[in-house]
């Protein structure tokens, strides 16, 4: 066979470019299902695309009200059933900026269910104990089919999902590949790339706007 031949290269299977991109009402109609507990969870990974085992690693030090910023530094996973601690996917500490409306988000809930210690963690299952992924998509789950029942847009979302609709939102906002790189923790330009249709997007609706309104103005 030709193609057994180490000359021959084999293209390699192409990762999954699934687009997804939610506005700010879409987030809001995913948030509404859940109870008020898991609302800031929801929303901090809606806004700020840390990935959820960054968020369940996340402790009151790390949130910065002043500076609109949170500290990456730890992240947490499940592993044959044990939770497993170390640094974020990217081995390295990132601050990530949040929009005001998350800053008073975040306010009110370390105020009303934080512990007070500077390690206490800022998210946490209804026992108080640390976040695992495969639990939380107990909650996660039935919320989403309720919100997809009016937006079909909605139906089959992952919490995973929300850390490219984070990424969509910084890029409509910023228009700075850049940025969110840096936003996300991704190590190379390369990585963020897989987002670039939505400036597409917004440059074809732009010129579609524009030659609209040429041929209103003849």
């Amino acid at each position: 066979n030709p193609a057994r031949s180490p000359s021959v290269q084999i293209p390699r299977k192409s990762k999954d470019k699934k687009r997804i991109a939610l506005t700010h009402e879409q987030v809001a109609a995913v948030v509404e299902p859940f109870d008020m507990k898991w609302r800031p969870l929801i929303l901090t990974l809606a806004y700020s695309g840390l990935r959820f085992s960054e968020a369940a690693a996340l402790r009151r030090k790390a949130v910065d009200l002043d500076r609109g910023q949170l500290r990456i530094s730890e992240a947490v996973t499940e592993v044959a059933g044990r939770l497993s601690w170390g640094t974020p996917k990217s081995d390295q500490a990132r601050d990530v900026d949040m929009p005001e409306f998350l800053v008073s988000v975040l306010a009110g809930h370390l105020d009303q269910s934080v512990g007070p210690e500077d390690e206490a963690l800022v998210f946490t299952s209804p026992l108080g104990m640390t976040l695992r992924y495969r639990n939380f998509r107990n909650h996660w789950d039935p919320a989403v089919v309720k919100a997809s029942a009016t937006d079909k847009a909605l139906a089959g979302l992952t919490p995973h999902d929300l850390r490219h609709v984070a990424a969509g939102l910084m890029l409509q906002a910023t228009r700075d590949l850049n940025y969110v790189k840096e936003q996300l923790g991704r190590s190379t330009i390369q990585a963020t790339e897989r987002y670039a249709w939505i400036l597409d997007d917004d440059r074809r609706r732009n010129a579609a706007r524009q030659a609209g309104g040429s041929r209103l103005s003849c």
